[in-house]
């Protein structure tokens, strides 16, 4: 699957004369809602967990989490 990166937001209006136009030209754009998940049945389980763990508490802040990695990895930095 090859992906297309545009430098600026467009409307709908704008999209479907894209779509419109590869079509012309024999290019078939897949609608994203219709493709099927990259994600597995092994990646929805680990996160129906994690949701499981915030709604009893078990997390902590991000900038906690970091700083509590830099304070354990910072003397094995090489500078």
């Amino acid at each position: 699957m090859n992906t297309l990166i545009l430098n600026k937001n467009i409307d709908f209006e704008q999209y479907q004369q894209i779509v419109d136009y590869f079509a012309t030209i024999g290019i078939e754009v897949t609608n994203p809602y219709e493709y099927p998940s990259l994600i597995t049945n092994e990646d929805k389980q680990a996160i129906a967990l994690a949701r499981e763990d915030v709604e009893k508490g078990n997390w902590i802040d991000g900038k906690e989490l970091f700083d509590n990695i830099r304070k354990r990895y910072a003397s094995k930095v090489v500078g």
